[in-house]
């Protein structure tokens, strides 16, 4: 209904919304990057606020975030708890799309992930330059 939430592997919870923004908590809980696109040159602003302290206009986003988290956290006692300095850019998905028989993510630092049908997997990472299948 209003985008799609998502659990990475690092313990980051994050929600990519309909009206092309995303929100994104870092693993430790204690704050979050809001990213929507500059009206002039259109890249990417990422803005960083605590759950604490936020502007008034993401209140909605922000309470879905956390629905998000608590649910996605509650399924998954596989992610790890590591990252979490305020100052680190938090990886996210930039963009999905759904196929019939896979969804294909690419994520904020250039690696695409491939999740087919029968669960198989495969994870291309431009940094490393490696092929996981």
């Amino acid at each position: 209904k209003y985008g799609f939430g998502y659990l990475l592997s690092n313990g980051s919870v994050g929600v990519k919304f309909k009206d092309a923004t995303t929100i994104i908590a870092a693993p430790s809980g204690t704050y979050f990057q809001y990213i929507d696109k500059q009206e002039i040159d259109r890249q990417n602003r990422i803005i960083t606020h605590t759950f604490s302290d936020y502007p008034s206009h993401l209140h909605k986003k922000v309470t879905l975030l956390q629905h998000f988290k608590t649910t996605l956290e509650g399924e998954s006692k596989e992610a790890s708890m590591k990252g979490g300095d305020v100052g680190e850019q938090l990886i996210y998905i930039k963009n999905w799309k759904k196929m019939t028989n896979s969804i294909f993510f690419r994520l904020s630092n250039k690696t695409v992930q491939v999740i087919f049908s029968d669960k198989s997997e495969i994870l291309l990472s431009a940094g490393e330059k490696t092929v996981t299948y």
